[in-house]
């Protein structure tokens, strides 16, 4: 019997990472100008980095699944970017959350998501490749059995190796995301989530292959919010989920002098995106 329950966890696993990865390459964005520091819809931007917050929320602390009990089930989560540009290409690994506290007494779910997105960008003049790595921890707690409302803290780290200008950008930072899931019926939920996150850039780069280093840093700050509804229906043994929103996002990054004593600006960048999301099981 224990032989055959870890066969199925370890089935459940596989195709939770491959579904997982397959949503992933599915979400539609907004291709990454040749500053690939901030694409609107790339994966260090303000569309890739909210995205993966805000997926990081539904699929760790399962908030979007169907009703379940205090301590929530096992699963895999994301890591969300946000580009249909072709010249970008990612691989994606994830890593399990914790399933709560399981006890029916306790109505607090804690929960840990994370993974990592390696991405290869080949448009000429601005080709760079590198990795996002997300981790999230949160809890949530039900009330009333319909009004799920918790709070997840969140670390980003961005390394970017930019071969256009024999640089590179560096990127991390720490978060926090409130969200909350009202439960109409069996078949309806609504959700909330939003965050904010300061961030520490640091920039590379060189005139030549073998030229001087120009270095720079600058802080940023990120606000997200996502509305969202999801439909949960099933149908004797068949599990059919989807789920609408559309998330904004803004990030704002701080004016500095780099090392060439070349002033940069300040600047602001906004993102927003509609997200369908279809899954059976």
């Amino acid at each position: 019997m224990g032989g055959l329950s870890g066969v199925r966890i370890l089935i459940t696993l596989i195709l939770s990472l491959f579904l997982s990865t397959w949503s992933i390459d599915a979400w539609a964005g907004l291709p990454p100008p040749a500053d690939p520091a901030y694409g609107g819809g790339g994966t260090t931007g303000p569309g890739g980095g909210a995205g993966g917050v805000y997926e990081g929320v539904c699929e760790g602390s399962g908030v979007c699944d169907p009703p379940r009990g205090a301590g929530g089930d096992a699963r895999l989560g994301g890591v969300a970017v946000a580009s249909n540009d072709p010249n970008l290409t990612f691989s994606a690994s994830q890593i399990s959350r914790l399933g709560g506290v399981g006890l029916n007494s306790v109505p607090i779910n804690l929960w840990v998501n994370g993974g990592v997105v390696s991405v290869d960008y080949d448009r000429p003049g601005a080709q760079y490749d590198g990795y996002r790595s997300l981790v999230m921890f949160g809890a949530d707690v039900k009330i009333l059995n319909d009004l799920t409302l918790g709070i997840a803290g969140s670390y980003e780290d961005v390394d970017l190796d930019t071969s256009f200008n024999w640089g590179g950008n560096d990127k991390s930072g720490l978060g926090v995301n409130p969200y909350a899931f009202l439960t109409l019926n069996k078949l309806i939920k609504l959700g909330l989530t939003g965050g904010y996150s300061f961030f520490s850039n640091d920039y590379k780069s060189r005139a030549s292959a073998n030229g001087a280093p120009v270095v720079g840093g600058a802080d940023s700050e990120r606000w997200h919010v996502a509305p969202s509804v999801i439909l949960n229906q099933a149908i004797s043994k068949l599990q059919l989920f989807s789920q609408l929103s559309y998330l904004y996002a803004s990030e704002s990054v701080d004016s500095y002098t780099n090392s060439a004593s070349r002033f940069i600006p300040s600047d602001d960048y906004y993102f927003g995106q509609i997200r369908l999301r279809v899954r059976a099981s």
